[in-house]
C-alpha cells in the first residue's frame, strides 16, 4: 500500500491531493502568450512538467525531470511559437500524475 506523507491507502492520496491544490495550476487561462504554472510538492520528488497538444505532442518542456524538495513552484509557459488552441499540461511527481488544461488565444 502506497505511503503518502504518513498516511497509507485512499486517505494518503485524497491528503496528497489536497496538499497539491489539484495541480499545476495556471494562470491566467485563457492566455497569450505566456502563463504561469504553479505546483505544490509535499516531499522531496522528481518532477517533469511538459506542455503538449490535444494530438498528445509534447510543445514544451517545462521542468525536466529535476529534483525538487517540498514546497511550492511556478514555472512560465511562454506559447509564443504555438497555434491558439488548447493544450495540457501534464506534471509527473513520483508515482503522481496530473494534467491541466490550459488555452491559448491570439
Amino acid at each position: 500500500m502506497q505511503d503518502y506523507c504518513g498516511y497509507k491507502g485512499w486517505q494518503g492520496y485524497w491528503y496528497l491531493l489536497l496538499l497539491l491544490r489539484h495541480d499545476p495550476n495556471a494562470y491566467p487561462n485563457p492566455f497569450n502568450p505566456t502563463t504561469t504554472v504553479t505546483y505544490g510538492l509535499p516531499s522531496a520528488s522528481e518532477v517533469r512538467l511538459t506542455a503538449t497538444d490535444l494530438l498528445g505532442r509534447q510543445v514544451a518542456t517545462l521542468v525536466a525531470g529535476d529534483m525538487k524538495s517540498a514546497g511550492y513552484y511556478t514555472v512560465q509557459f511562454n506559447a509564443d511559437g504555438l497555434a491558439s488552441g488548447t493544450y495540457l499540461i501534464r506534471m509527473e511527481a513520483g508515482d503522481f500524475v496530473a494534467t491541466q488544461q490550459v488555452v491559448l488565444l491570439k
